[in-house]
């Protein structure tokens, strides 16, 4: 999960506002119930002036049955401003959205955010036509992107990233460097990395940029940060690139050297300067609960206190000596749902809180 700066909700207070709710709402039902009275006095007014007979009798059980309508809606009216009153404020953390563009696939197999393709006689591993998603190499848990290439003469091949896309979700991100995450269990040469490009949500594209010009040598067994200001890349459309409204990241063929690479990417992100963690790692979460059910477990723990918490990091062991992480919580959220698939099992469980650094408590 990907570091976060201190959110900054837009939310207003429900407390600031109920009592104005209230008002509204126990108002506008006593406005309909208020009306039925009238509705009934036009429809007797009307009879009269055309001539229609209309039985006594059927008044009557209309007028009772308004009655009771108004003393339905007086009490749905107070219901309703009742709940109102008593909502609490659920604060979306925007923050986060404005800075991740990859941080876990929800999806064991396929990426579903990502596409790719390729020209023979090059080749890309693909997935039902999406990215792989690498369950036993990544940087958080619990998984990463997997970008296997080969590239030849005469051959091509891209491979795209995607912004997490849903309804409503405003794509502006705030920073000035794109960071992302690299690992390779065989050395790959600075020569034989891919290009990079990005996309923006109007259309707009840049000029792609050589992601050793940024990475160096990718070295083997070793997760090494990669940092590219966006200022370096320059727009490449006839209207200009804009990086705050980003759609996709794409790697592209570069050198064809003929040889097969595998690159684990995980943790991309837009932020600014990333500053050396300072002073001490977050303490650690208390109160962790786990109630267990067929074949899933559901946690929880208290929130720890203060700004430094970017992210949970979720253990869990079967013998209670050899703990695995299994997945990650943003911050703000303090539970979280473990599939274990079979009934019947013991496990164990630890939570760790990780700050900007991805250093642990």
């Amino acid at each position: 999960m990907l570091p976060r700066q201190k959110r900054a909700s837009s939310l207003l207070p429900i407390i600031s506002v109920q009592t104005k709710q209230f008002h509204a709402v126990t108002q506008s039902f006593a406005q309909r119930r208020d009306a039925i009275p009238s509705i009934l006095s036009n429809f007797r007014t009307l009879s009269v002036a055309t001539g229609v007979d209309t039985p006594l009798p059927f008044f009557s059980a209309l007028q009772r049955a308004a009655r009771f309508a108004g003393r339905v809606l007086v009490c749905a009216g107070l219901f309703t401003a009742a709940l109102f009153a008593s909502m609490k404020v659920a604060h979306a953390d925007t923050e986060y959205y404005r800075h991740t563009l990859f941080d876990n696939s929800l999806t064991r197999d396929a990426y579903f955010y990502s596409s790719g393709k390729a020209s023979a006689p090059s080749s890309l591993e693909l997935v039902h036509g999406k990215l792989p998603v690498e369950t036993q190499t990544f940087y958080t848990p619990p998984n990463a992107l997997r970008l296997k290439w080969q590239s030849a003469q005469g051959g091509g091949w891209d491979a795209e990233v995607r912004v997490v896309n849903f309804r409503n979700r405003e794509i502006n991100f705030l920073g000035d460097t794109l960071y992302l995450w690299c690992f390779t269990s065989q050395e790959i040469p600075a020569k034989d990395l891919p290009f990079i490009r990005l996309l923006d949500t109007g259309g707009n594209f840049s000029a792609p940029l050589k992601l050793a010009a940024f990475s160096g040598a990718i070295p083997a067994g070793r997760w090494v940060q990669v940092k590219i200001p966006l200022g370096r890349f320059p727009s490449a459309s006839i209207h200009a690139f804009e990086p705050r409204h980003l759609r996709s990241i794409v790697f592209s063929q570069d050198t064809a050297d003929g040889a097969p690479h595998t690159l684990i990417i995980d943790e991309i992100r837009i932020g600014g300067p990333e500053a050396a963690a300072a002073g001490n790692p977050p303490l650690a979460p208390k109160n962790v609960r786990a109630k267990g059910y067929e074949r899933h477990v559901d946690l929880s723990w208290d929130a720890v206190a203060g700004t430094s918490v970017e992210r949970y990091i979720v253990y869990r062991s079967f013998d209670g000596k050899d703990f695995q992480p299994i997945g990650t919580q943003v911050r703000g959220i303090n539970r979280y749902t473990d599939f274990i698939g079979k009934p019947d099992q013991k496990a164990f469980y630890k939570v760790a809180a990780s700050d900007r650094g991805y250093r642990q408590s």
